[in-house]
């Protein structure tokens, strides 16, 4: 006897690809009881394709070459781009950020000392110089001169004066 399919909840799982980076299509699968294959051709009938282009740059950019080639760690490394994209999604930010050391995972990002890293590297991406103000002096003179008169400071200033 055949299990009847219910009909999926397209909108509701189109939504939950998108905004949970944590979601893949065999999890997708799992929580609605269908199979990938239903779960991808719902996903490419809606034309939802997540870019990978920069999560694959920040995995070039950062890890170490030996680690970029390792198969068993792509999906780790992808997730942990996917993360740092969802938290800061400037793609300006990340193409100009430069690190004078090479990392051994993305996770890095997430620790303390990643996370302080990020913060002050955001704040110097986003800090604009503030423009100075000028002026305007003319020549003209405003108002009158006013007569000072001195007062003799030492003994021979009073006798001169």
């Amino acid at each position: 006897m055949k299990q009847e399919q219910l009909p999926l909840p397209v909108e509701e799982i189109l939504k939950s690809y998108k905004e949970n980076v944590r979601m893949t299509v065999p999890r997708l699968a799992k929580k609605y009881k269908t199979t990938s294959y239903q779960i991808n051709k719902l996903l490419k009938e809606h034309n939802v394709v997540r870019d990978s282009g920069l999560e694959l740059e920040l995995i070039k950019r950062f890890l170490k070459y030996e680690r970029q080639n390792d198969k068993k760690m792509w999906p780790t490394e992808r997730l942990n781009a996917r993360i740092l994209i969802q938290k800061c999604p400037n793609e300006q930010f990340w193409k100009s950020l430069k690190m004078d050391f090479e990392l051994n995972s993305l996770a890095w990002f997430s620790s303390d000392a990643g996370i302080l890293f990020l913060r002050a590297k955001y704040a110097a991406f986003k800090f604009e110089i503030p423009k100075v103000e000028t002026h305007n002096m003319s020549n003209e003179k405003i108002g009158e001169d006013v007569q000072v008169t001195l007062k003799p400071k030492t003994l021979n200033d009073f006798l001169k004066g």
